[in-house]
């Protein structure tokens, strides 16, 4: 589902070129943006009238640590007499084993709520929270950022996520520059030519997700009908039939050769100046390996951050979009100065070292998640 979700964003590669460049070759340079003013602001109209919120306290740290501050006792007592079901294993949320009843065996901990939560909402035990609002006084904008950056697992999957995002749109800006420049094309005959990658990238992205979600299944299966973001050496040793490789990222494998190899082709190509069918062919390849992995990693990120989901996601945001407004403007000068073929001979180079993030966040990943949630659980007594 989150490879068919991002379809949505990724409609804008793909068709905003076409309607960008008729409204320029039917109006004016002007149009485009005035069309945008127009529809961001009727998007953010129906976002305030229409958008239903989502804030769920039980997945909420900030609300777990209000409610732990304000009635201590009471919270205690609520987790100590509720059915008392742990957690299997740090990363499992999917299967549940019961403990005998009584008073729990670990110091409570602010994030035990959120996964429980997330795991068997009537797990959940009641606690009075009627009363208790939230204040911006009780909201830490930096210490979930922090949580999640301290992560060695979530650092390096966010740097590889970001790069690929910058990638995306390092290629539609120089893309759009060369087909001008040296294939003499107008505004609306570069979205059609771009519109080879925009379907790129749809493509990899529901094939990606569908993907990711297929050796899920089946890793799952193997593994005793247990989900895990990152599959440990126990398990590994456990159930043989396990790839020592994190569940989900194992699924981006298949577009790990394909990636560099089509960024490359595509740099050579628009160097060379290559009729240009060779170029919608390097570029479909291009988006559907790049958002194949993209997917993948944007599913780990939520995977692997259990009550803290959102802050990883908006962390993930922040990384992507600084790296891709660093990539767009060195775009330029490093295309002027070594040529499409060098400029993406070092995304494709860039692309490799992705890729080895992404293999070392499955091989160590586990490791350093189980180690960072520990230190938090001794943190917080």
């Amino acid at each position: 589902m989150m490879g068919i979700y991002y379809t949505g964003p990724l409609l804008g590669p793909s068709l905003g070129l076409i309607i960008g460049g008729g409204l320029t070759e039917a109006l004016s340079w002007k149009a485009p943006f005035w069309a945008l003013t127009i529809i961001s602001g009727l998007v953010l109209v129906s976002f305030l009238l229409f958008f239903k919120d989502t804030f769920r306290r039980e997945r909420s740290l900030a609300f777990q640590d209000t409610l732990k501050q304000r009635t201590p006792r009471n919270g205690e007592s609520a987790i100590a007499d509720a059915p008392d079901q742990t957690l299997t294993d740090a990363g499992d949320r999917n299967n549940l084993t019961e403990k005998p009843s009584g008073k729990a065996e670990e110091p409570y901990h602010p994030s035990s709520i959120s996964v429980v939560a997330e795991a068997s909402p009537s797990l959940l035990p009641t606690l009075p929270k009627d009363g208790i609002k939230l204040r911006i006084t009780d909201v830490n904008l930096f210490r979930p950022i922090w949580l999640v950056l301290r992560r060695w697992n979530n650092f390096a999957t966010l740097i590889a996520s970001a790069i690929l995002f910058a990638f995306t749109y390092c290629v539609a800006y120089t893309a759009s520059r060369t087909l001008a420049s040296a294939y003499g094309y107008d505004a609306l005959n570069i979205g059609l030519v771009l519109l080879s990658y925009g379907g790129g990238l749809i493509v990899g992205s529901i094939l990606g997700g569908r993907w990711s979600d297929r050796v899920l299944g089946r890793l799952k299966s193997s593994s005793g009908g247990c989900s895990y973001p990152e599959v440990t050496l126990n398990l590994y040793i456990q159930y043989p039939l396990l790839p020592l490789l994190q569940m989900r990222l194992q699924s981006t494998k298949p577009a790990m050769t394909l990636l560099p190899a089509s960024i490359t082709a595509y740099g050579w190509f628009a160097e060379k100046h290559i009729h240009v069918a060779s170029i919608c062919v390097a570029l479909f390849f291009v988006g559907l390996s790049c958002t194949w992995i993209y997917s993948s990693t944007i599913a780990y990120i939520v995977d692997a951050n259990a009550g803290r989901s959102s802050t990883a996601v908006a962390c993930n945001s922040l990384f992507r979009g600084v790296l891709a407004f660093i990539a767009t403007e060195v775009a330029v000068p490093l295309s002027d100065a070594i040529g499409e073929g060098g400029l993406y001979t070092i995304w494709a180079g860039l692309a490799i070292v992705t890729e080895l993030l992404i293999l070392l966040v499955a091989w160590k990943g586990s490791q350093w998640r189980e180690r960072s949630e520990a230190s938090e659980r001794a943190a917080a007594g």
